[in-house]
């Protein structure tokens, strides 16, 4: 759960960057631009595979499992990453 009594503290940035980072095409905050950054996240899967995503540009994500890393052009290739992991 993520909360805060507060507005404007970064709560729904971080779930954007989350699923930005997951490979999806989400649109930034107002004070946040999710392309201008690289952002990694480690995602488990219920087989215990480690992948480690790393989305470069809006349309580029490098996902690497340890044991070989793959390049995806998003949107093209989402359904193909998000099959590694789902």
């Amino acid at each position: 759960m993520i909360h805060s009594q507060k507005n404007s503290v970064g709560k729904t940035t971080l779930l954007r960057a989350l699923l930005y980072a997951l490979g999806y095409n989400i649109p930034g905050t107002k004070r946040f631009s999710l392309d201008k950054h690289e952002i990694e996240c480690i995602v488990i899967n219920d087989n215990d595979q480690r992948f480690k995503l790393v989305r470069k540009t809006a349309n580029y994500l490098i996902c690497d499992n340890r044991e070989n890393m793959q390049s995806y052009c998003l949107p093209e290739q989402a359904d193909e990453l998000h099959a590694l992991f789902y």
